[in-house]
C-alpha cells in the first residue's frame, strides 16, 4: 500500500465530506490520505472496528459477508462511491479488492 497526501479539493466529491466548512476541511485532510491496495487483498473485514471512513476513487471493491458471498460491489466513480464504504462500527461486511484500488481514507 502506498499514500500520498489530501487536497481538501478532493472532498467535494464525497458527502458528507463535501458540506464541511472549508476549515474544517482543511483540518480534515491533514488527517487523511489516498492510499493504493492491490486486487485480492481486504481493506477491512467483518468485526473490524472501522478505524477510518473509506471512499473508492478508482477501482472496484467487493463487500461481502462471512461466507464469502459477494453481496454487492462499488466502482469507483460510480454514485454508490459518493458514500462512505460500510461505515459500520464494527464492521458488518468484509471489503475485498476485486480489481487495484485507490481509496479516500
Amino acid at each position: 500500500m502506498t499514500d500520498t497526501a489530501v487536497d481538501p479539493l478532493m472532498f467535494a466529491g464525497y458527502v458528507p465530506l463535501n458540506a464541511l466548512r472549508p476549515e474544517s476541511q482543511a483540518d480534515l485532510a491533514k488527517k487523511s490520505r489516498v492510499a493504493e491496495a492491490k486486487a485480492g487483498q481486504y481493506l477491512f473485514k467483518i468485526g473490524e472496528q472501522a478505524q477510518h471512513a473509506i471512499f473508492i476513487i478508482a477501482g472496484e471493491v467487493s463487500l461481502e459477508d462471512a461466507t464469502g458471498k459477494g453481496i454487492t460491489k462499488v466502482k469507483g466513480g460510480d454514485a454508490n462511491a459518493q458514500h462512505r464504504l460500510a461505515h459500520q462500527s464494527p464492521r458488518k461486511v468484509s471489503a475485498r479488492c476485486v480489481t487495484d484500488v485507490k481509496y479516500l481514507a
